[in-house]
């Protein structure tokens, strides 16, 4: 009896550590990630397209970023990516498996809105907020 008891608990704390969530880091930067990235399109309600040129462009190295807005520097610091399977229900969307399952951190702030990104060819795609609510968010930025 003395045995089986100690078999229950162990399974018990077994479950309970495998049911935590944690945060797997993919790798600190992504393979073709660096370079310059200028905002083309954003949707949300409304859906809007930006000409080549228009100065929003975020310009990302192994490990930190800069934010232009109209040409201004806005914002800078560091970032980080993670994988992260939770899109579907931060966004109230249903997304396709293996879409989206990687998201950046800026400047360490794990706790504000996530951000997920998909690379493909000279397109970065990222969504953020919660679409039912009227409050996601999708942009597309072209590589320079």
């Amino acid at each position: 009896m003395k045995r089986l008891v100690q078999f229950c608990c162990f399974l018990l704390a077994i479950t309970l550590y495998s049911s935590c969530k944690k945060e797997s880091i993919h790798k600190t930067t992504e393979a073709g990630l660096t370079g310059s990235w200028e905002l083309r399109k954003t949707s949300g309600m409304l859906t809007t397209s930006y000409p080549a040129g228009n100065g929003t462009v975020y310009i990302f190295t192994d490990t930190s970023y800069q934010f232009y807005s109209q040409g201004v520097l806005v914002k800078s610091g560091q970032y980080r990516i993670i994988n992260d399977n939770s899109v579907s229900s931060e966004l109230g969307l249903v997304i396709p498996a293996g879409q989206y399952t990687r998201r950046i951190i800026f400047d360490n702030d794990s706790q504000s809105q996530k951000i997920f990104f998909q690379l493909q060819a000279d397109s970065l795609s990222c969504v953020s907020g919660y679409f039912p609510l009227d409050g996601g968010a999708f942009r597309i930025f072209k590589k320079q």
